[in-house]
Parts: C-alpha cells; structure tokens; sequence
C-alpha cells in the first residue's frame, strides 16, 4: 500500500510493497510548460528507507510524453541517477556518491537543471553542488517526487520546499 500526507508545508509519502508482488511506489506530479527548468526539492529519508540501504528509493523525477523518465534518488546508502522507459521496469542506473551520513535527520536537496537549448541536457545536483550531467531530450515533460520500494520492503520519506523555475 501506499499514502500521502501533508502537514506543515511538508509532504510525507510512504509504501510498503507486498512480498508477493512487484515493486511499489508513490508518486506526486505536475505539469511543466516550458522547455527548460531548474527543479529543487528538500528531501529528509525516514526510518524505513535508512533501513534497507538499496531496496528502496526517494527522490525527484521528471517523465515526459513519450515515456522517457529521468530520476535522481537516494536509496538509504547512495544517491544515484536513472534513466529508462515508463513502460519498462528496467533502466539505467549510475551511481552518484555514497550517502552523506545524516538523511535520516538533515534536509537535504535534490535538484534538475534542463537546458533544451544546446545539447539538451540534464544536470543534476545535491545540495547546490553539480553530481553529474547527461544530455537527454525532453518533451512536454511532467515533474514530481516519489519513493519506491521493492517486494517485502517499506520505505518512507520526507518532502518540502519544492520549486521549479522556468528558463
């Protein structure tokens, strides 16, 4: 099951994925009308997530029209970006940096700077600081956050002070 909880200016979601079945997740998502955009939001990792390092996940994503996604998660251990097909469970993942120690009690942010101009390229930060960058084309996207987690596991996690600007 999954649930969605906002409480002073924070968004609170939570899974728990049954043993049996595939994995599970939640998600929030809005529309973004322009070709470029700078996402940021603060993220705190709760106790189910900081439990099983690498079964579950929360972070920022940005999927377009044509089913392409693109996410930057932290996964209890790691934070990592992935690209792939909504339609398809697999996607490419590619370690960023271990875990700075303290996601269970500090915010920390995760951010999407899209430049359409040029080469069409992703880049993504931690904290303000850029991680990595990767040329990908978007179109007509939507943004969000989210947790997943994989079969038997819970995860849970913490969201605030979203922002998209346009560019």
């Amino acid at each position: 099951g999954a649930s969605q909880q906002v409480s002073d200016g924070v968004l609170r979601l939570k899974v728990a994925a049954h043993a049996e079945g595939g994995r599970a997740g939640r998600e929030t998502m809005r529309p973004i009308q322009n070709r470029g955009f700078r996402a940021a939001v603060a993220f705190r990792a709760g106790p189910a997530l900081m439990a099983r390092p690498g079964a579950a996940w929360a972070g920022l994503r940005v999927a377009d029209v044509n089913g392409r996604v693109f996410s930057v998660s932290f996964d209890g251990g790691a934070y990592a970006m992935s690209v792939g097909e909504r339609s398809s469970p697999g996607s490419r993942t590619m370690q960023l940096r271990h875990a700075q120690g303290d996601e269970g009690e500090s915010w920390h942010t995760l951010g999407l700077r899209y430049d359409f101009f040029g080469a069409g390229q992703v880049t993504v930060l931690l904290d303000d600081g850029e991680l990595q960058r990767y040329s990908l084309d978007l179109q007509d996207f939507r943004l969000g956050v989210f947790v997943e987690a994989d079969p038997g596991v819970a995860a849970d996690a913490e969201f605030r002070e979203v922002s998209c600007h346009e560019k």
